[in-house]
């Protein structure tokens, strides 16, 4: 940096250019889903603008080609990883939200019915309606959910509540 501010070393500004124009498109990148075509472009960005960074006319003082490539070699793979993993998380099921309630088992607390019920499922108590009526203990399967309702169905045998077992031959 010194060099260059004591203007030993003749700075090319279209090289500075495409150096500003790599950080742009990687921050885009970041930004927007551009699927690693701006990534793909600020690599191609970063070479072409080190590589005309120094004006020199002493080959010594220039940047060599290898080292253009391998300053950007790992941006690219930083951005080869960041793709695989929107990739990857694109073809996973939601687990949050009433997306990710949908299709899991629980068991129910209480009858459950068409008019009110108490199930466990996900580790957490809902309120529950079925169109099939289910008996406390059994296990079911959640359909659809309305507001903070889980519409369930039975999937299961019986299931022994280790809280009502031991109560159960006690008089």
């Amino acid at each position: 940096l010194a060099l260059i501010g004591f203007s030993l070393l003749p700075v090319n500004y279209v090289g500075v250019l495409l150096i500003l124009l790599a950080l742009g498109l990687f921050a885009a990148e970041v930004m927007v889903q551009g699927f690693g075509v701006l990534g793909f472009g600020g690599v191609v960005s970063l070479v072409l603008g080190l590589l005309l960074l120094i004006d020199s006319p002493y080959p010594a003082l220039r940047i060599g080609l290898d080292v253009a490539i391998a300053v950007a070699i790992p941006f690219a793979a930083a951005f080869l990883l960041l793709m695989w993993v929107v990739v990857r998380n694109f073809s996973e099921r939601a687990s949050t939200g009433r997306e990710g309630l949908v299709g899991l088992t629980g068991r129910a607390k209480t009858k459950v019915d068409r008019r009110s019920g108490k199930v466990y499922v996900h580790s957490e108590w809902w309120n529950a309606l079925s169109e099939q009526p289910v008996e406390p203990g059994q296990e079911v399967r959640v359909v659809r959910v309305d507001n903070m309702t889980l519409w369930v169905e039975p999937v299961g045998a019986e299931w022994e509540d280790p809280e009502l077992a031991g109560r159960a031959g006690s008089p």
